[in-house]
């Protein structure tokens, strides 16, 4: 599906939604932005080359790992987040 020697950037999860192909990238702390949780902009320019690449075949959507999962590097623990909604994430 996508040319990997022209376009390197890979999606996390690939899946339907709504009759639409998604690609999903979760991104570490250091690869989003902290106020909003969002892509930062190194990530968005990948997301729109895959966007383009695909002629609007695939859509892509990000999520930070700090919203999927809770965690404590000290203790060490980490937790699901339970509060976390992909479908949200997707209609946004």
């Amino acid at each position: 599906m996508l040319n990997s020697a022209k376009y390197p950037y890979r999606p996390d999860i690939i899946m339907g939604y709504k009759g639409q192909k998604v690609g999903v990238f979760v991104l570490p702390e250091t690869n989003t932005m902290r106020d909003t949780n969002q892509a930062d902009g190194a990530y968005r320019f990948r997301m729109r080359v895959l966007e383009q690449a695909q002629d609007g075949r695939i859509k892509l959507a990000s999520l930070g790992v700090q919203d999927v999962v809770t965690y404590d590097l000290a203790a060490p623990k980490m937790d699901l987040n339970h509060d976390f909604n992909l479908q949200q994430v997707l209609d946004n």
